[in-house]
């Protein structure tokens, strides 16, 4: 092999990938938001202290110190007149006596309200001080949380590496892209391939999903082996950075096998490609039986080495089409051995079509041009180290989708072999929880074929991976299989991702149902118009004069009045009201669309383990593991 040309990018990955426990991808957990301080609602309040109440009693009394001054230099004053008629001696001291007196009164209240206000001031500002300690403890206490929560959340680790906890000796890999695909190969494989275990991958997509892989692989140690059918097809990276392919020929899936065995493998094939092409139709014959007879019976009578075109000269003898020729690919002695046997096979109906279907499917493996030559070397799948990728390709799809049935049942051959000697006490090279085979693009082997090859690998201790494209037809009876796992990539088709979404489930949720928002306006008028008269009569009469002569008098008076009003009165209402509803919804755990929109490398981990059912969105990128604050998996397995 090769030597490989890494770049420091390269390597750098290299370290992050190799050598970490099993991981299929990163789970991103975003920290919970910062929390607020415990203390935050503690926040000391100054208040300003109430003077009290005999300090206000004593200011009182300061302020009415001025009117006692006054009262008593009047009374000192009035005293001291009074005494001045009777003695001035004693006046004089008098008057100095009530002038003493006096100004005693006056200042001993403003003494003892000014030496109180001092004392309450300098508490005051006692109060005040231990205040703004408390503060000051206080903040500093939030700030230092809240930095802590802000040091917790940028530094926490955001991707966690992601595996299937149940450890499903089965996984199923529905929809994604090539790069989607060669991500998680590259990312799980490294993984598998540090801790010591074997990699079988078959590449059916023609999409070289192990490059990346191998490049990877091939400077840290671990062996690397692509072997490319039919060979001198293509090279993974024609820069020449990849470790080189080695060609092959469809003919050495036949190396090494007995003639009976031969016939199993290509009837096998023959039998899956014509249900495939049949699709499930009514009425279709199985014809296992008589394929299977007739390749061992051109087999049992053709010499070493069996070849595919061989092995079609031979069905052309029975057919009585085949031509001899110098050259040609059958000796004389074996064109009479098939003659001879050509009149026990019969010529109904049957057997011809049968013949016919045979020779045709055969010339397809047979005599490829710019194949490699036939090595007659036995074709080894199963690997006993490092990372073995057998890659299939061809322009003709017939001749391609019946090769990789050919791979397929040469590996369930191997598989078969592997558990007879297990059987038997002989032990295996493929003895660690890390072997794994990988089957990518099996859309169309059928799951008949996709479930022999899982109870082969359950009795050889080998763990299977199936990577299908499309989630349609009877693939989707793959979903929920027994101690399996399922990984939904990027499922653009709308029935494929809607079938997605109901495996991964349902669950209830409160969702908003019903908005209603009532918006009303009022508006009113009205108007009145009074209008009113009155007339009103006075009539009065009586006598006036001396009681001998008395003179009559009378009055009238009338009085008119009249009145009118005008009234108008307006009023106006709004009112507005909204509400929400919710209701309980049985709704998608996960919707089609958001299957439909995934990323390249996202996917969606379904798995039933000990706790339940597990439902993890993740990414499988490589780079990921080159980014910052990405957990590190060797340092949670050896804590």
């Amino acid at each position: 092999m090769a030597d490989t040309v890494r770049t420091q990018p390269e390597s750098v990955l290299a370290s992050q990938l190799f050598g970490a426990p099993e991981r299929w991808g990163w789970e991103y957990l975003a920290p919970s938001p910062p929390a607020p301080s415990p203390v935050l609602n503690q926040r000391p309040v100054w208040i300003e202290p109430e003077p009290p109440p005999q300090l206000l009693w004593k200011r009182r009394q300061s302020r009415d110190a001025w009117a006692r001054l006054l009262v008593g230099f009047l009374v000192s004053g009035a005293l001291g007149a009074v005494i001045a008629k009777a003695s001035v001696g004693t006046a004089a001291v008098m008057a100095g006596v009530g002038v003493a007196v006096t100004i005693l009164l006056f200042w001993l209240p403003r003494y003892s309200y000014q030496a109180a206000q001092s004392t309450f001031d300098s508490w005051c500002m006692n109060e005040r001080a231990r205040f703004e300690t408390d503060h000051q403890a206080w903040a500093l206490a939030v700030g230092e949380h809240d930095q802590r929560e802000h040091q917790r959340v940028s530094s926490s680790l955001l991707w966690h590496p992601l595996s299937p906890e149940s450890h499903p000796p089965r996984l199923d890999v529905f929809g994604g892209t090539v790069d989607g695909w060669a991500s998680l190969l590259t990312t799980v494989g490294a993984a598998l391939l540090s801790a010591g275990g074997h990699v079988l991958m078959l590449d059916f997509t023609e999409g070289h999903l192990a490059g990346d892989l191998a490049r990877l692989a091939a400077p840290e140690g671990c062996s690397v082996r692509i072997v490319d059918l039919p060979g001198n097809r293509y090279r993974l990276d024609p820069a020449g950075t990849h470790p080189e392919t080695e060609p092959a020929d469809p003919d050495d899936l036949l190396a090494g096998l007995s003639a009976d065995e031969i016939a199993e493998l290509v009837a096998e094939a023959v039998h899956t490609l014509r249900n495939h092409e049949a699709a499930g139709a009514h009425g279709f014959v199985d014809l296992r039986s008589l394929d299977s007879e007739l390749l061992q019976g051109v087999c049992d009578r053709l010499d070493q080495p069996v070849t595919f075109a061989r092995i079609t000269a031979g069905l052309k003898v029975l057919r009585r089409v085949y031509q001899r020729e110098a050259d040609g690919p059958l000796t004389d002695n074996e064109v009479a051995r098939l003659t001879a046997w050509a009149d026990d096979v019969g010529s109904t109906d049957k057997v011809v079509d049968e013949l016919q279907l045979l020779t045709g499917l055969a010339g397809l493996l047979a005599n490829q041009q710019g194949t490699a030559a036939t090595t007659g070397k036995r074709l080894q799948l199963l690997p006993t180290s490092g990372l073995s990728v057998l890659a299939t390709s061809s322009p003709h799809p017939r001749r391609k989708d019946l090769l990789d049935r050919l791979v397929l049942q040469r590996l369930l051959h191997e598989l078969r072999e592997l558990n007879y000697a297990e059987r038997n006490q002989a032990r295996s090279p493929l003895a660690v929880d890390s072997d794994v085979v990988i089957v990518a693009g099996a859309d169309h082997l059928g799951l008949a074929s996709l479930e022999a090859l899982e109870r082969q690998a359950k009795r050889a201790g080998l763990r299977l991976v199936i990577m299908v494209e499309h989630l349609r037809s009877e693939m989707t009876q793959l979903l929920g299989g027994s101690d399996s796992a399922t990984i939904f990539m990027r499922l653009g088709n709308a029935a494929e991702s809607a079938a997605a979404a109901e495996f991964i489930g349902r669950d209830y949720k409160f969702v908003l149902s019903q908005l209603t928002e009532q918006v009303g306006h009022t508006f009113s008028r009205g108007t009145a118009v009074t209008t009113g008269e009155s007339v009103s009569d006075t009539r009065t009469q009586g006598h006036s004069g001396t009681f001998l002569e008395q003179i009559p008098n009378s009055s009238f008076s009338r009085s008119r009045a009249r009145n009118w009003s005008d009234t108008v009165n307006t009023s106006r209402a709004e009112s507005n009201s909204t509400g929400r509803t919710l209701g309980r919804a049985y709704e998608y755990t996960v919707e089609p669309t958001t299957i439909q929109a995934l990323p390249a490398t996202a996917f969606i981990l379904v798995e039933n383990g000990q706790a339940g059912r597990r439902v993890v969105a993740a990414d499988c990128n490589p780079g990921i593991a080159l980014l910052d604050r990405v957990a590190d998996p060797r340092r949670a397995v050896s804590q």
